[in-house]
């Protein structure tokens, strides 16, 4: 049996069409419902008016900083399905499956067969793609699944370059920094920030510039080259952001409120009564009902949300501020929310993030998981390491950011998928970077 299972596990013709299929299945259940994520309904209207002639992106309030000729190339897989017969909800679903099995074979594929702990990064990977809200996240039509293969194609082929100086693979990482530059600005800004200090470190400590390096910054800084305008959008996100107020709390109404005194604003998404909101919607909509409306039905859900109070209580800690950069304690107590947050066993504010909650067990899991492989891992100054110091640098990065910026316990949940995603890349990059197999293990074939 074991044997078996550990077959099934390291056999991609098994795995991946088993993640596709299940992906397919909370699909199916899900319907047109979308209230889960408030906007997933603009990503659809999106696809629907995208082909149209004289067409702008400032006609489309999710996709406001990217070119109409790079969606109209992004979404064509999803307009195939509109024609046949598809909704615009169903098909950008659909892309976003199919570009999230992608990324999860192109982990599993770039594991190194040879090396030990093979199959334990393998499990770690398969498992870490089933995390609910993850799973959640990249069912939906959003964003999350072209971010997550936009930087797969990154760091995992940066890698791979560094390795082999195949100058074909610098084609994936150029398409990963361009579609991560018109998908999410600010993830484009954080990992050129990453890849400039880690070359500014290397050539300093190992004081020596590769041809490889030079390479793959070229690769890393062509956007800015050919796509100068984003310089431009660099400086004005970056303006706009550092003068939004400094402290954010969690509501539980549908409203957004300014304080009189400090600007603190009540922000209403993804909280309860939103959420509810949005299946009370769905329940009075009798045509075209979804299998899970059907079935809260069949368990009087509806009669809960009668029922329900459109205030909901909201533990202390939940209580989500933006630091000033001259508070460095508040920016690690910030960062520390942001990777433990929702909590179980408390009042988050939210059904849904209550139920989110307990899903922490796992992320802590994985968080003791891959600090251990950091504590035991023992780099050395050359140019092999490159890749692996340049994903620690986004983690911190990111981590940063998320702390000075994050909104809610709503955006915090969505926004941990890029968390999930980078973790899985180190895994990867530390996977190929550990010593071969002992032959006295057993060496399981090759996935197939």
């Amino acid at each position: 049996m074991k044997v078996l299972l550990l077959k099934v596990i390291n056999s991609n013709k098994l795995v991946l069409p088993i993640f596709f299929l299940t992906h397919i299945t909370l699909m199916i259940i899900l319907g047109n419902f979308t209230g889960f994520a408030l906007d997933e309904y603009g990503y659809a209207e999106v696809l629907k008016y995208l082909y149209e002639e004289n067409q702008s992106t400032d006609n489309f309030s999710v996709w406001v900083n990217s070119d109409i000729l790079f969606l109209q190339i992004l979404y064509s897989p999803a307009k195939v399905f509109i024609l046949f017969g598809v909704s615009e909800v169903i098909s950008i679903r659909l892309l976003s499956i199919i570009l999230t099995t992608l990324t999860l074979a192109i982990l599993l594929h770039n594991l190194d067969t040879s090396k030990c702990q093979y199959t334990i990064s393998r499990l770690v990977i398969i498992l870490s793609f089933f995390i609910p809200s993850f799973f959640l996240w990249t069912t939906l039509g959003l964003r999350e699944g072209f971010l997550i293969l936009w930087l797969t194609l990154i760091f995992i082929y940066s890698f791979k370059f560094k390795q082999t100086q195949n100058l074909v693979l610098l084609i994936p990482i150029v398409i990963g920094i361009f579609g991560l530059m018109q998908t999410k600005l600010y993830l484009f800004v954080l990992t050129i920030i990453s890849f400039t200090i880690s070359s500014l470190v290397y050539s300093l400590v190992v004081r020596k510039i590769t041809l490889t390096r030079i390479l793959l910054m070229i690769a890393i800084l062509s956007p800015l080259v050919f796509h100068p305008s984003t310089s431009k959008q660099i400086y004005s996100v970056a303006s706009d952001t550092l003068n939004r107020v400094h402290e954010v709390n969690i509501a539980s109404d549908n409203k957004n409120i300014a304080s009189e005194n400090k600007g603190d604003i009540l922000n209403s998404y993804q909280t309860e009564a939103t959420t509810l909101y949005q299946f009370n919607v769905f329940f009075k909509n009798t045509e075209n009902q979804s299998l899970i409306i059907k079935f809260l039905k069949i368990i009087n859900f509806d009669d809960y949300l009668a029922s329900v109070s459109p205030k909901s209580t909201v533990h202390p800690l939940l209580k989500i501020s933006r630091p000033g950069f001259n508070e460095p304690l508040e920016i690690i107590w910030s960062a520390v929310k942001f990777l433990i947050l929702p909590l179980p066993f408390i009042e988050n504010g939210s059904l849904f993030l209550n139920v989110i909650s307990y899903e922490m067990f796992i992320w802590f899991m994985l968080y003791l998981f891959i600090g251990l492989k950091i504590l035991s891992f023992r780099p050395q100054a050359n140019e092999n390491y490159f890749v692996y110091f340049t994903i620690i640098t986004f983690l911190f990065t990111f981590l940063i950011f998320s702390a000075l910026f994050e909104v809610n316990l709503g955006i915090i949940v969505r926004h941990r998928v890029i968390l999930l995603l980078v973790i899985l890349n180190l895994v990867v990059v530390l996977q190929n970077h550990q010593g071969y197999k002992d032959r006295l293990v057993i060496n399981y074939d090759k996935p197939s």
